[in-house]
């Protein structure tokens, strides 16, 4: 249980309202960009999720697919385990996801 409320305490990035989670979402992106280019430059083998995502359609729907397959089952289980205390941050999340669709689409 202590190594769940670890692994969605680290995910509280799309728990915010969404002008809060798209900032911490574009550095963290922007730090894998640079990575991914560190790692080509030298030699190393590149990830695929990491390329391009200084592109939004790219970073969107790389961040759907998190937010969807990842976060939103972690929160999900921890807000019944809360007995709904974490709601608002449920609801902030599906929100997340929904602007992440729009830009994804754009």
């Amino acid at each position: 249980m202590t190594g769940m409320i670890i692994h969605t305490s680290d995910f509280t990035g799309g728990a915010k309202p969404f002008n809060l989670s798209r900032e911490w979402s574009t550095r963290v992106n922007m730090e894998f960009q640079e990575q991914y280019n560190l790692e080509g430059k030298f030699g190393y083998p590149q990830l695929p999720y990491m390329k391009d995502l200084d592109q939004q359609p790219i970073m969107a729907k790389s961040e759907v697919g998190f937010f969807k397959f990842i976060v939103r089952p972690l929160w999900s289980i921890m807000s019944k385990f809360a007995e709904d205390r974490l709601q608002k941050s449920v609801e902030n999340l599906e929100q997340t996801i929904l602007e992440w669709e729009k830009l994804m689409n754009n």
